[in-house]
This record gives structure tokens, sequence and C-alpha cells, in this order.
């Protein structure tokens, strides 16, 4: 085994734990937990086995396994991207609702005080 075939092994045993452990203490949902679990397998596998790139290139008409490595990164880096954005964009939608609820209460409370001080004027 070379080099950079350990440290592949390594990287991924060492994230796969990880992800096992996140999903124990209940930080991890279950398609996340699956999900992940599949990319530290499959880094696993290709590290282990490195012609298996080569064989799915082939079946799928990339030139050369590096290639499908480097594509199917990308791809997955876009979909990572696509998810974030769209918790970001939930995570916008759930403050500005909180915020305009705040506001909203804010205000009501002061008027109460309001009224309350020109009552207790008259």
């Amino acid at each position: 085994m070379q080099l950079i075939q350990v440290l592949g092994v390594v990287f991924a045993l060492f994230l796969l734990v990880k992800t096992v452990q996140k999903f124990k203490q209940g930080k991890l949902k279950t398609s996340s937990f699956v999900f992940w679990s599949i990319i530290w397998a499959l880094i696993i596998v290709v590290s282990i086995l490195p012609w298996t790139t080569s064989l799915l290139a082939r079946l799928l008409g990339v030139g050369r396994g590096v290639d499908i490595a480097v594509y199917g990164s990308i791809v997955l880096l876009f979909y990572l991207m696509f998810k974030i954005y769209l918790k970001l964009q939930r995570i916008d939608r759930t403050i500005t609702s909180l915020v305009r609820k705040i506001a909203i209460e804010k205000k009501e409370k002061n008027e109460k005080k309001h009224v309350l001080s020109i009552s207790k004027s008259l």
C-alpha cells in the first residue's frame, strides 16, 4: 500500500468514527448519517482498491479513474452547496419572522405602557 492510500483510509476511518459519534449523540439525522457513512466508505474502498475508479470511469465513458473522482467530487460539492444555500434561506426566513414578531410585541408593550401612563396622569 502506498502512503496516500494509508492516509486515505486513516482519514476516512477517522471521519466515519466521528460520524457515528455525532449520530449516537443525536446531532446527526439518520439521512445525513447514511449519506456521510457512504461517502467515507467509498473513500476507504477507493483508497484500498484504486482500480475501482478506472472501472467506473470505463463504465461511464470517462477517460481516466481520476477524472471520474474529480467529476464526482465537483458534483458532490455543488450538491452540498445547494443544501447549505437552502438551509441558509430557511434560517434567514426564520430570523426575519422572529425579528418581526419581537418588534410587534415590543411596540404593543410600549403602547400599553403609554396608555397606562396617560390613564394614571388623568
